[in-house]
């Protein structure tokens, strides 16, 4: 069977009619976007101590990099201009927006006294949002554990310790939020910061707190966040059932695509096994590992290595999970078993080493996951899980020092959300995958953790010149356009006791490298997850390779 690679579609002026019923956005983190470290009481995070112990180390991960002249900690200024930025994605008509809180800002020492300057802060972002007709999904935790958490018992490596903190911390924003915020993250991708915080590194990216540890320390620390995940749910569901809170776990999954029916099996073990690792204890019905789990051994996890739970563990976690929340960046052939000759997917010269961009495999994923995962969680309908993107992005090596006109004509992105949004569009209205939310990566050009020379933002930020401001890229007015005739199927919550406005702003998108400081009115142009889920998901990919079957040829 000759190969030749076949464009699912080409381009979004392919599609027939754009996506109903779906609420779309951006999303971003606190640590990344606000700045503001140590303003109005916030205490440092492990991030914050990194850089100010670890300056010569992380100012030389790029050249040019504002870091190097001492300004890392402004990132995008988002504290300062949250009003600004607010007004920018309702300028788009966008209808959700996934944002971070910072727990040190809330909690300074990790426990003890509330800072009320940080609650205010979170408060008027979502009140902002909801006045607007923005759906604010609120992550509770985006890798910035307060650095007085890891001084006082070592963090996550103290599971009693770290659960009590987390969830006392939880239940002072369900308190002051729960009202108004439906959608809610728990951990953000926990396998990547326990591996790079936790875990050995080999290389030079060690992530705070640095400890360099052994295999087992990151195997721990994943569990220890899954435990934390589902004391927080059952927190809500027991003292706050009145605000009717939906949970998940954002989790980066990469697709492995199937280059024949022989590989099929073996490429749905490899993209269901980095969700199961997780999502697999919270959505099941008792709380523990799918039992395929523990013998499989894959680039992304070892089976042997997983913690076992006490049985007070799997009745805290089993049936926490209410939607599927998947970060989709990459795909990958995957040809193990047939051993036949794989397409190779391009990587264009400026997208960031780790993410090998493939915009068509959204279709198949979230079908993938959808009814991976529907026979297990309560929220399904006709077996399908619900599905939010939490997290889809195209990430520039060349933008960040380049000319303010290459960023804002950022081709490469264009590109990029032109094939997911055409794959999107195949997904919901032809496949019927309930994806409710896509949620694009990011609003902002922000600090990518250690430096600035990989940019994501459908936003310029100027770092360059200092002075943050924000000018709209092309790829930003393209999102929005796709979308223009979605409509949101997600109620809004009232804002501080008002009103909110039930529908999305009319203000028109803003021009494509038009600066601004407000909003510019300028537009342009199976049930337990054992051996029977396999068998599902085996069905599941066999199908898709049928659908896919136009690759092939």
């Amino acid at each position: 069977m000759k190969l030749a690679v076949v464009a699912v579609v080409a381009a979004t002026a392919a599609v027939a009619q754009n996506i109903p019923s779906i609420a779309w956005g951006f999303a971003s983190s606190a640590y990344q976007v606000e700045g503001a470290w140590n303003v109005d009481g916030k205490g440092p995070s492990v991030w914050d101590h990194w850089f100010l112990n670890n300056h010569s180390l992380v100012a030389s991960k790029g050249a040019g990099n504002p870091i190097a002249a001492g300004d890392v900690f402004k990132t995008a200024g988002h504290y300062d201009r949250m009003k600004e930025d607010v007004a920018l994605m309702a300028s788009f008509k966008s209808s959700m927006y996934r944002f971070s809180v910072a727990w040190s800002r809330i909690f300074p020492q990790c426990n003890g006294q509330v800072n009320q300057k940080g609650i205010d802060f979170y408060s008027r972002l979502i009140d902002e949002l909801l006045n607007a007709g923005i759906q604010p999904v609120l992550t509770m935790y985006h890798w910035d554990t307060p650095q007085a958490c890891e001084d006082q018992y070592g963090s996550l490596m103290n599971r009693d310790m770290f659960i009590k903190d987390f969830t006392n911390y939880a239940d002072v924003l369900y308190a002051n939020f729960g009202s108004r915020v439906k959608y809610w993250l728990t951990f953000n991708e926990p396998a990547a910061y326990c591996g790079r915080g936790f875990g050995p590194v080999s290389d030079a990216y060690i992530w705070p707190p640095g400890k360099n540890g052994r295999e087992s320390d990151k195997y721990n620390c994943v569990a220890t966040t899954s435990i934390a995940h589902g004391a927080v749910v059952q927190l809500a569901r027991t003292k706050y059932p009145q605000y009717e809170m939906k949970f998940s776990m954002p989790l980066i999954i990469a697709y492995y695509i199937p280059v024949a029916p022989a590989d099929v099996e073996q490429a749905n073990i490899n993209t269901l096994s980095q969700g199961d690792w997780l999502w697999g204890s919270l959505a099941s019905a008792d709380g523990d590992y799918p039992a395929y789990l523990k013998t499989v051994k894959t680039g992304d996890m070892d089976g042997a290595l997983l913690p076992a739970f006490t049985a007070a563990e799997k009745a805290t976690m089993k049936g926490t999970l209410d939607y599927v929340a998947l970060n989709y960046y990459s795909a990958q052939y995957f040809n193990g078993v047939s051993g036949q000759s794989a397409p190779t997917l391009t990587i264009k010269a400026d997208q960031v080493p780790w993410q090998s961009a493939y915009p068509g495999g959204i279709r198949g994923i979230t079908q993938l996951m959808s009814r991976s995962y529907g026979p297990l969680l309560a929220s399904s309908v006709g077996g399908l899980a619900p599905i939010m993107i939490s997290e889809c992005g195209y990430g520039s090596i060349s933008e960040a020092f380049g000319p303010l006109s290459q960023s804002v004509n950022d081709v490469d992105r264009q590109a990029f959300f032109e094939g997911i949004t055409a794959g999107l569009q195949l997904a919901v209205v032809e496949d019927k995958t309930p994806v409710f939310g896509f949620l694009a990566w990011s609003l902002l050009d922000n600090l990518e953790w250690l430096t600035f020379d990989q940019t994501w933002g459908l936003v310029h930020v100027d770092q360059q010149g200092g002075t943050l401001e924000r000018t709209v890229k092309q790829s930003a007015n393209k999102l929005a356009a796709f979308f223009a005739g979605s409509k949101s199927p997600i109620a809004l919550a009232q804002s501080g006791g008002k009103p909110a406005n039930s529908t999305v702003s009319s203000a028109p998108a803003t021009a494509s490298g038009a600066a601004v400081t407000t909003a510019n009115p300028t537009a342009t142009g199976s049930p337990s997850k054992s051996s029977n889920s396999i068998a599902t998901g085996y069905s599941v990919a066999v199908a898709l390779f049928a659908t896919f079957s136009l690759m092939f040829v």
